[in-house]
């Protein structure tokens, strides 16, 4: 009891410490404000004295001339000798006095006298002339004073003279005095706002940090003042907070074990799979990457992307998957996307989860991304291989009965032949005999292509190879232009089977030869290899009619042609033969302007072999 009843008294002391530092520091800023504003005192009245002593000399010398020369007023070139003499800038006379010093009398004797003043003069000296005792210095405008004095004439009249001159001493001293006033004011204002802040923000809380202490059964020891017990009990409190930081540290680090090792297998697991996993904020932020997404969508160095947008920049499906989860909170199953990497096509698996808290409440995005560029090719040629495999089938039980009936036909033709002369006979016996060994050499492309192949692969210089069939078909038509543009100085080794790249390469030529139109065709073979080495292209480009964009992926389909009178089978036999050597063929055309199939082929694991002579 005896030390609550102290805490008053403790609180007393401490806010009277408090009020007579304000009230020291109020006591130190009007001191220094009557120090300064005695100075400026000072120097003004020294500053006005000098004035007074031009400007009362000036008017001496101003009632000397009038009498001196009255009725006579004082000329201009008199006014500039006085002002030059007395360093002023300007004396106006004025003809007459008012009649008192009431503002009622000098006002009608202004109006009286303006008329017979310049507009500039009556509008600067109006303030002086209507509100100002005479023989008092006034300020102007700027740093411009005025003195304006009556002076006696003979006749018993008086007159009014106004000089003005330029002090600047004196106006930068006015302006001082007025700063100090407005700064001392705000001082004090500022002083008194924080000495009601301090008590309230300061005295207030640590009383009540104390009563709460004791409501909480602290025991509160006793003190000087109020500010001294809060001390003692903030540091009471903060060794006390000390030991429980220590047993949470404890415990903190053994949570932590266990979380960074679950976060580490978290990690391990993410870097390990092959698959590109991301997650989004809310807003569309990059919030987790790992290094398989990294490597294939953001392989610049430093920082991370951000938006999501720049990371599937390349992706535009995935985008727009992304922005729909983002918008509507909706997750996506799994689709197959297909996107350009370079020149490469890419089938991509992507699953877009929306993330949500235990309340239910999207908190974010989960994308995962797998290239199945490898199963969608696996896929697609397990299809040809099936409709081949249907075709060999079909093949075994129609080809050779067919075969039969066109050999008899060819027979028959041949036999009409040798025994008849006859135009009438021989001219159509001949079509019959020229279709039947087109449709039998149609069943020998249909049978190669049907039948597996054995590639007896060897390692030989490309741009050689490539050489020779381009020298072959450009003595083989003179309608068409065909010229091998350009190749590397070094033509890595390749694995192939020359017999069957001649006729890869032959179908592509056919074909490209017949799409020229006859006169004006060209066709180029364009040889070239990655920086890396490891892969090689052949291009062959043609300024034909083009193919239409929807029909390009079937080009590959047998027995589908875009001539009337093709087989279907050139591209087939042609892809197959590439991709039994582990290559790709690709087709890109535009409808009138041409187009361009590309041969890409991995290349020996042997040093590159010097180039002949281009053809």
């Amino acid at each position: 009891m005896n030390r609550r009843r102290s805490m008053p008294a403790a609180t007393r002391r401490f806010e009277l410490r408090v009020h007579l530092a304000l009230l020291s520091i109020i006591g130190l800023l009007l001191l220094v404000n009557g120090v300064t504003n005695y100075t400026l005192y000072r120097a003004r009245q020294s500053e006005v004295r000098a004035a007074l002593g031009r400007f009362n000399g000036a008017a001496l010398a101003v009632t000397r001339m009038l009498r001196e020369q009255f009725p006579e007023p004082i000329s201009a070139e008199q006014r500039r000798e006085l002002c030059r003499d007395y360093q002023l800038d300007d004396i106006t006379v004025i003809g007459s006095a008012p009649e008192s010093d009431s503002l009622p009398a000098r006002l009608s004797w202004f109006t009286k006298e303006v008329r017979r003043l310049p507009t500039r003069h009556w509008i600067r000296l109006a303030p002086v002339l209507l509100n100002s005792p005479f023989g008092l210095v006034v300020r102007g405008n700027g740093d411009e004073f005025h003195l304006a004095q009556q002076l006696p004439v003979p006749g018993g009249g008086s007159r009014v003279v106004v000089m003005t001159a330029r002090l600047p001493a004196l106006a930068l001293i006015e302006q001082l005095r007025e700063v100090i006033v407005v700064v001392s004011l705000i001082s004090l204002g500022l002083v008194a706002f924080f000495s009601l802040a301090l008590v309230r923000f300061v005295v207030t809380p640590i009383r009540r940090i104390l009563e709460g202490a004791r409501r909480a059964g602290r025991e509160i020891p006793a003190a000087r003042d109020e500010a001294d017990a809060a001390v003692t009990e903030y540091e009471r409190t903060i060794a006390e907070l000390r030991r429980h930081q220590a047993e949470l540290l404890r415990l903190h680090e053994q949570l932590q074990e266990r979380a960074d090792s679950l976060e580490q297998f978290n990690r391990y697991l993410l870097s390990s799979v092959d698959a590109a996993v991301v997650t989004l904020d809310r807003g569309g932020q990059v919030r987790t990457l790992n290094d398989y997404a990294r490597r294939r969508f953001w392989p610049e160095t430093g920082g991370d992307p951000g938006d999501y947008r720049r990371l599937f920049g390349s992706l535009p499906d995935v985008a727009a998957m992304v922005e729909r989860s983002l918008r509507d909170g909706v997750s996506h199953p799994f689709r197959e996307i297909e996107a350009s990497e370079g020149e490469q096509a890419r089938v991509f698996g992507c699953t877009v989860s929306a993330l949500r808290d235990a309340g239910g409440q999207l908190v974010g995005v989960g994308v995962m991304l797998s290239d199945l560029t490898e199963l969608y090719d696996l896929r697609r040629r397990l299809e040809q291989s099936r409709r081949l495999a249907a075709l060999g089938e079909m093949a075994a039980g129609l080809v050779h009965q067919v075969r039969n009936s066109l050999g008899a036909i060819a027979g028959f033709a041949r036999l009409v032949l040798r025994r008849t002369n006859e135009e009438r006979i021989c001219s159509p016996v001949e079509s019959l005999l020229a279709e039947a060994e087109s449709a039998e050499e149609m069943l020998n492309r249909f049978l190669t292509f049907a039948r597996p192949l054995r590639p007896q692969t060897e390692r030989v210089a490309l741009d050689r190879l490539v050489a020779e069939v381009v020298t072959a078909y450009r003595s083989r038509t003179d309608d068409c232009l065909v010229e091998l543009a350009s190749r590397p100085e070094t033509s890595p080794a390749v694995n192939v089977d020359p017999l069957l790249f001649r006729q890869a390469l032959g179908n592509l030529l056919d074909n490209a030869i017949q799409a020229c139109r006859p006169g004006d065709g060209r066709v180029t073979v364009c040889l070239e290899h990655d920086e890396n080495g490891r892969t090689v292209r052949i291009a062959v480009t043609d300024n034909g009619r083009g193919i239409p964009a929807d029909e390009v992926d079937r080009l590959f389909t047998p027995f589908y042609s875009t001539r009337p009178s093709g087989t279907g089978l050139g591209l087939p036999v042609a892809a197959r033969i590439v991709e039994a050597f582990g290559g790709s063929i690709r087709v890109e055309s535009a409808e009138g302007e041409g187009t361009t199939v590309t041969v890409t082929l991995p290349t020996a694991v042997t040093d590159p072999v010097e180039t002949g002579r281009p053809v």
